[in-house]
């Protein structure tokens, strides 16, 4: 039954691509909404069909993405273009998993308002004030950790949240004496748009821009106590992701900001 669906969704996608090559004109865009019912009514009995597997599914999205491009070469009328973009974009939304949840761990994630990444300088760095001489150690950082969700606005573009936590903690000496102990807690929730420039049914690749708030609880100790909070804007750049997996998937990012330099995580993505 669920291969017969699959091959009456591509049969139908392609009596639809010659019937919009044939009937529609740039004198006539009404005949290419009318290309589209058959696809209207393939999607819904098949949407209906709970038992397509994630791989069924994503092999009539590729096959759709494949009428669609064959529609495409085939005229350049811009109705044609216009009725076959539809129509994939109907079976696109039938078929693909939209929602995705992920957890994922970063190393040398910048923390605090400083830009303390973690990396320890080789014993770090000194500096001379009022006379007297201040060595800090390097940074100890637990990386960040984050949970995410992203919806899938289109084949290229999605939205989601992101929301973590990190901190790094170091010395901080006072003339060869040690002078105080600091820690730095930073907890962020940023807002995210992702462009995908390859979407595979295995593979992704795609970059990222996170732009959100974020709250430092800083704490030291010592010769001196405090406990400081601060409030700012955050900010995570993806330059480079890639995702390996169907349903159930690992994925590597590279980039710059409060996840880190690289951070790694699992994602599961749903209707």
């Amino acid at each position: 039954m669920k291969r017969f669906l699959a091959f009456f969704t591509v049969a139908t996608l392609w009596a639809t691509a010659l019937a919009a090559q044939d009937r529609v004109s740039a004198d006539s865009p009404r005949e290419a909404e009318t290309c589209n019912l058959p696809i209207a009514a393939t999607t819904f009995a098949i949407s209906a069909d709970r038992r397509l597997s994630h791989r069924e599914s994503s092999d009539i999205v590729m096959s759709a993405l494949a009428v669609r491009k064959a529609a495409t070469a085939a005229t350049g009328c811009r109705e044609v273009r216009r009725a076959a973009r539809k129509a994939f974009d109907m079976v696109w939304r039938t078929f693909t998993d939209r929602h995705e949840v992920s957890v994922s761990y970063g190393i040398y994630s910048v923390t605090g308002e400083l830009g303390r990444t973690g990396i320890n300088n080789n014993g770090g760095y000194s500096y001379e004030w009022n006379g007297d001489m201040y060595r800090y150690s390097g940074d100890r950082s637990t990386g960040s950790f984050n949970l995410g969700y992203m919806y899938r606005l289109s084949r290229r573009w999605s939205a989601g949240l992101t929301a973590g936590v990190s901190s790094v903690s170091g010395d901080l000496y006072k003339n060869g004496g040690k002078y105080v102990t600091d820690r730095t807690t930073t907890l962020y929730v940023t807002p995210s748009l992702r462009l995908n420039w390859i979407d595979r049914p295995i593979v992704k690749c795609y970059s990222e821009l996170s732009i959100g708030y974020a709250c430092d609880f800083y704490r030291y100790s010592g010769d001196k106590s405090a406990r400081l909070n601060y409030t700012y804007f955050a900010m995570y750049t993806t330059f480079a992701g890639i995702s390996v997996g169907r349903r159930l998937r690992g994925f590597a990012e590279f980039g710059a900001g409060f996840r880190g330099l690289v951070c790694v995580g699992i994602g599961y993505s749903l209707r």
